[in-house]
């Protein structure tokens, strides 16, 4: 969010969507734009603010920023907060899908009109996670044309594009032809407009000013269960608010000028008789009978409030088709000055042919001269291209050769002082192997000598045993007590 473009389109913002130039009696502004909250410290701070304000039925809900898509299987799309970090998106920044989520828990939005008006990269993506079902044309069928409540959308670009982060003037496209449409500057622009009509307006008046790098912004209406609520006329342009009286009916009006069902019923009327829906008209006053004859605290019936819509839209029609034939007289004038200098144009340009006819005769001969010279002189430097060239390659070929073969001396020295390198590695192994092996025999040979002098020693002590026996054994003979002389263990 450190584009001053973004900032400068937020505060815009306040002013766009405030009383001035909607049909609002009285606005409340939550600014949290560039705060450094978690997503859900937003959203409770968006709940609280619904809950404060209860007798709101209209509620803005506008961003300005980044968007774009997470790397997952369902490429979920997001927007930026201050606190977003790269790679970290899914718990620092506003996934659309949880925003729902989140904001139907506790129902505070549910069952008001919300307006949703993003302007970032993508921003149609975001229309997705808003859809009841599959996203699909809904069916035209007679609903309320003041619906108590549906979400609508109005988004900068389709899922497809980015956003135009700053249009020169130090705003971004999408909100500075907002600022444009509703400052009434440049082409004509109704008395009175529904979030649709804005998006149409505000996409012509980007092609007109951005032409090749316009991006058109989109109007969708992806909760319709009770009604579309982006074909309500809501804006008015700069001074087009003192148009309507102080007690006309206005959407959201909870004051005491008129019952709410007939603030309802004029609005109403007027957008029904501006978009030709007779039926719908129909409809409506079928659902509000003409049992409520008064205001809350004037004498006036109903019908009179009816005469007043009437007049009302009757108006609003007029100014419309006045403004369509300004418009169309304006086209005619500037289609007529176009004709006029294009003839002008033409006989200028006549004029030139037959002077440089008379001219181009004496170029011919100067330039036949010039031409032949030219030829000369251009196969002089042709030649001497081609005796260059051929030196360099001659060049370029004699220093290949000549490092082709010292590569291939360096590889060959290289290759003998490898085998000669290997041959020493395998000489030293060969001393090393016989230098174990005569230890091993040397070894053996003493292991052997050491068993054999020990089996020596063992035989003489057994000789000498014998006989040591035999002459004890003579001694008993004899008559010796030698059992009481000595003990000879049995060996």
């Amino acid at each position: 969010l450190d584009n001053p473009a973004f900032k400068n389109s937020a505060e815009a913002a306040k002013t766009l969507f405030s009383a001035e130039h909607t049909l609002f009696r009285e606005t409340h502004i939550l600014d949290l734009f560039d705060k450094d909250m978690r997503p859900d410290e937003i959203v409770d701070a968006i709940d609280d603010f619904a809950a404060r304000h209860e007798d709101m039925h209209d509620i803005i809900i506008y961003y300005v920023g980044h968007g774009d898509f997470m790397n997952d299987a369902e490429r979920t799309y997001y927007l930026t907060l201050k606190g977003t970090r790269p790679g970290r998106e899914p718990m620092t920044a506003l996934p659309l899908k949880n925003f729902r989520f989140m904001i139907e828990q506790q129902g505070y939005l549910i069952n008001r009109r919300c307006y949703f008006i993003l302007d970032s990269c993508f921003a149609g993506a975001a229309v997705a996670a808003f859809q009841g079902g599959p996203e699909a044309a809904v069916e035209e069928q007679l609903r309320d044309v003041l619906p108590p409540s549906g979400w609508a959308f109005l988004t900068a670009s389709d899922k497809k594009l980015p956003a135009w982060g700053d249009d020169g003037k130090g705003f971004t496209m999408f909100t500075g032809a907002l600022r444009d449409v509703l400052g009434r500057m440049g082409q004509s622009v109704p008395p009175l407009m529904s979030l649709g009509d804005l998006c149409e307006v505000t996409a012509r008046h980007i092609k007109a000013r951005h032409r090749l790098n316009a991006v058109i912004p989109q109007c969708h209406a992806p909760q319709q269960a009770e009604g579309d609520v982006s074909r309500i006329p809501l804006f008015v342009p700069k001074g087009g608010r003192a148009d309507f009286a102080e007690n006309t009916p206005l959407p959201g009006d909870r004051g005491q000028h008129v019952q709410p069902v007939i603030s309802e019923a004029a609005i109403a009327f007027e957008h029904a008789k501006n978009s030709g829906r007779v039926a719908i008209l129909k409809s409506f006053e079928q659902q509000y009978p003409t049992t409520i004859e008064t205001y809350a605290s004037g004498g006036e019936t109903l019908q009179s409030g009816r005469r007043e819509a009437h007049r009302s839209a009757e108006q609003t029609a007029k100014e419309v088709d006045e403004a369509r034939q300004r418009e169309a007289a304006d086209k005619a004038a500037r289609e007529s000055e176009e004709a006029k200098q294009k003839q002008q144009a033409e006989a200028s340009t006549r004029q030139e042919k037959k002077a440089g006819r008379a001219m181009s005769t004496i170029l011919i001969l100067a330039g036949f001269s010039l031409v032949f010279g030219f030829i000369a002189w251009w196969a002089g430097e042709k030649w001497t291209s081609q005796q260059q060239e051929k030196q360099t390659y001659q060049r370029i070929e004699n220093e290949r050769r000549q490092a082709e073969r010292e590569r291939v001396r360096r590889a060959e020295i290289q290759r003998i002082e490898n085998e000669r390198r290997r041959a020493e590695r395998e000489r030293v192994w060969r001393a090393e192997i016989q230098r174990i092996e005569n230890e091993r025999r040397q070894a053996e040979r003493e292991r052997v000598r050491k068993a054999e002098a020990q089996q020596e020693g063992d035989m003489e002590i057994i000789d000498n045993a014998s006989k040591l026996k035999s002459y004890l054994e003579d001694l008993r003979r004899r008559g010796y007590d030698v059992d009481n002389m000595i003990t000879i263990p049995n060996q």
